[in-house]
């Protein structure tokens, strides 16, 4: 059973989203995001990917990665990866109101430099 988690990334124009379907707890999403996701360019790179099967230490390939031979270390995006039509980030005014259209009981905000946990 694979558990979902919200990733948001606060902008100067308001929130974007996205979601990471598998292992979304904080002893593996939340770890890796504060451990490789520090930057405000990393944060939204990897939520512009759009909707993520599995968060790893990379949001991009650095050779070949494909959705049957994932490149060790590389998140897994629908889109890219397993050539699924492209669910795009939501935009949102503010990242409670899109943990609440989201529903998922992990979340994962990106503020100021920082990642912040709220449980849903």
């Amino acid at each position: 059973m694979s558990t979902s988690a919200t990733i948001i990334v606060n902008t100067t124009t308001g929130a974007l989203a996205s979601t990471v379907n598998f292992d979304g707890y904080p002893s593996h999403t939340g770890k890796i995001l504060k451990e490789h996701y520090i930057t405000q360019e990393q944060a939204e790179e990897l939520v512009r990917l759009g909707e993520l099967s599995v968060l790893y230490e990379r949001a991009n390939p650095i050779g070949e990665h494909t959705w049957k031979n994932p490149e060790k270390g590389t998140t897994i995006a629908y889109h890219r990866d397993r050539g699924e039509p492209k669910r795009q980030p939501r935009i949102g005014d503010s990242a409670l109101k899109l943990i609440d259209h989201f529903g998922n009981q992990h979340n994962y905000v990106f503020e100021n430099g920082e990642w912040t946990y709220i449980k849903g």
